[in-house]
């Protein structure tokens, strides 16, 4: 029987130092050709293929962008992209403007390889630093990627049509919007805290039916696998974990998504997901 095995990444397959430990490493490199395995993932591939260490692959394509498309890592190539309405997009941004939040307007390129992220600011924002300190660390931590361009400019020309709109700001602020967002359009919408702080909050806005679960069981199908093991942590698992033929919550996720899981394991901390993995036997 072959297993396919995606895990999310930030709290559940790295660390606390958002790294994947060496004992997690060693753990996967070892997996049989029966068990398969591959990420789901918030980030771009700008980030994964930075931080994600290359020996343990992901050797089948990764859900990124919380399944608006899948990355192929050797070609370094999207595949599968969910592309969304531009009107969507533009409502989106201005229900974030609206909470006071600078969305961030993702578009791909034609060749299917390089991600745009068009901010727009909040009006009455200073025009000497108009960035809050989330939103200037989520675009210096990203401003050099060579997988990711970000352009924080009203006036710059969008070739492309759009992939997400995603914004930072407080809990209420996202939820605020993410309401907005969802009474009036028939948008995938979701809402997740940040690992380290608590009062952070994230908005993802993509085309309707886009989400991580989704996306796992169309790669199931691609596959041929026979069975679907999933790991997260947070909100935007669920989608995940609620179509796996085996979910599986950390001991530091949120309880609804402990909750919504057929087994919870160790920490994050601990190679927990590598550890499972290694020692499944079903």
């Amino acid at each position: 029987m072959t297993t396919l095995y995606i895990t999310d990444l930030d709290g559940t397959l790295f660390g606390a130092d958002s790294r994947v430990s060496d004992e997690s490493v060693r753990l996967i490199n070892a997996l049989p050709a029966n068990k398969l395995f591959t990420i789901a993932t918030a980030r771009t591939p700008a980030t994964v293929d930075l931080i994600l260490p290359p020996e343990i692959g992901p050797h089948i394509p990764a859900i990124v962008l919380t399944g608006a498309a899948l990355w192929h890592h050797d070609l370094r190539r999207y595949s599968d992209v969910k592309l969304m309405n531009t009107a969507d997009a533009l409502f989106a941004e201005e229900a974030m403007l609206a909470q006071g939040l600078a969305p961030f307007t993702y578009t791909i390129d034609e060749n299917g390889g390089m991600l745009y992220a068009f901010g727009r600011i909040p009006h009455g924002r200073s025009a000497f630093d108009p960035l809050t300190p989330a939103e200037r660390a989520f675009v210096d931590e990203r401003r050099e990627l060579p997988l990711k361009k970000i352009i924080i400019d009203d006036r710059a020309e969008r070739i492309y049509p759009p992939l997400l709109v995603f914004g930072i700001g407080t809990k209420e602020q996202v939820d605020r919007a993410a309401r907005t967002v969802r009474a009036s359009t028939d948008c995938a919408v979701s809402v997740y805290g940040d690992v380290f702080n608590h009062d952070k909050g994230f908005i993802e806005v993509f085309a309707s039916g886009v989400s991580k679960g989704h996306a796992a069981l169309k790669l199931k199908e691609r596959l041929g696998a026979d069975r679907l093991v999933v790991f997260g942590d947070s909100h935007n698992d669920l989608a995940m974990l609620s179509v796996a033929d085996t979910a599986v919550a950390m001991a530091n996720a949120a309880d609804d998504v402990k909750a919504a899981a057929h087994i919870v394991i160790g920490p994050n901390t601990e190679s927990s997901v590598a550890r499972f993995i290694a020692d499944d036997t079903m």
